[in-house]
C-alpha cells in the first residue's frame, strides 16, 4: 500500500520506534482491506498512552497527565469562545452558573494534574516553559494593552486585529501548555495515581457541565448553531476524558 509511510507517521513515537519496520510491513501486506481497521488501531492507541511501550510508570503517568490536559484546554477554549462569540443561546449558557461551575471544575482540575518541577532541574523548567509560551503571553498582553490604550474605540479592523491577537493567544497558549508539559518531562514529577485519577475527575465533571449548559441553552431558548456544535463536541472530548479515568486504575500505586 502506497499510504504505508503516511499510516506509519500516525502512530504514536514509542510505538513506531519499538514496532516501526514490523507495522509498516504488516500495513504493506495487508493492503486496502486493512485501512479501516489499522485507522481504528491508531486511534486507539493515541486514546490509551497507558499502553504506549518503552516507558516507565512515571513516563506513563506524565502521557496520560498530557492527554487530559490537552483535552480539558480544548474543553475550556471552546466552551469559552462559544459563549463569547456565539448566539443568544451561547451567551446565556456562558453566565449561567452551571458554566461558571464547569469552568471552576476545569481550572481546578488543571490544578490537580500540575506536575511539580524538580527543584535541581528548576532552571530548565523556566527555560521550557518560557521558549514555548512568550508568544502567546505577548499577543495577550499586546491584546490587553491595545484595548486599555482605547482600541474599542478605534476603526473596526483595528478591533477585528485586537480581538484576532486575544483568541489567538489564548488558543496559541492552550497548545503551547501542552508541549510544555510533554517537553519539561525530565525536570518534572507527573501527579500520582490518585492524584490523576481525581484530577482528571474534575475535568470530567468540568466538561460535562459545560456541554449540559450549551445544550440546555440551545433547546430552551431555541436553536443556536455554536450552541449545539459545540455541546456535541463537547461530548465527544468528554469520553477521551473517560478513558484516560479509566486508564487510570491501571497504573500502580504506590505501596
Amino acid at each position: 500500500m502506497r499510504l504505508a509511510p503516511l499510516l506509519l507517521s500516525l502512530y504514536p513515537h514509542p510505538v513506531r520506534a519499538r514496532w516501526g519496520p514490523d507495522l509498516e510491513a504488516e500495513i504493506r501486506e495487508a493492503r486496502w482491506r486493512s485501512l479501516p481497521d489499522t485507522l481504528a488501531g491508531i486511534a486507539g492507541l493515541w486514546l490509551h498512552p497507558v499502553v504506549w511501550p518503552g516507558a516507565s510508570p512515571r513516563r506513563r503517568r506524565l502521557r496520560m497527565t498530557t492527554m487530559a490536559v490537552a483535552v480539558a484546554l480544548a474543553c475550556w477554549f471552546a466552551s469559552l469562545a462559544t459563549a463569547e462569540l456565539g448566539g443568544r443561546s451561547a451567551q446565556a449558557a456562558g453566565h449561567s452558573p452551571l458554566m461558571s461551575a464547569g469552568m471552576a471544575l476545569l481550572l481546578a482540575g488543571l490544578a490537580l494534574l500540575a506536575p511539580f518541577p524538580v527543584f535541581r532541574a528548576l532552571t530548565a523548567t523556566c527555560r521550557i516553559a518560557v521558549s514555548r509560551l512568550a508568544v502567546p503571553a505577548a499577543l495577550g498582553a499586546g491584546a490587553v494593552i491595545a484595548v486599555r490604550a482605547g482600541a474599542a474605540s478605534e476603526p473596526h479592523i483595528v478591533q477585528a486585529v485586537v480581538l484576532s491577537c486575544w483568541w489567538t493567544a489564548l488558543a496559541l497558549g492552550a497548545v503551547q501548555s501542552c508541549r510544555t508539559i510533554a517537553a519539561a518531562g525530565p525536570h518534572v514529577v507527573p501527579p500520582s495515581a490518585g492524584r490523576l485519577r481525581l484530577g482528571t475527575a474534575f475535568l470530567t465533571a468540568g466538561a460535562t457541565a459545560n456541554a449540559t449548559a450549551l445544550l440546555g441553552f440551545s433547546l430552551n431558548d431555541g436553536p443556536d448553531p455554536a450552541a449545539t456544535a459545540t455541546g456535541l463536541g463537547l461530548l465527544g472530548l468528554l469520553t477521551t476524558l473517560v478513558l484516560v479515568l479509566r486508564d487510570t486504575h491501571h497504573l500502580p500505586t504506590p505501596k
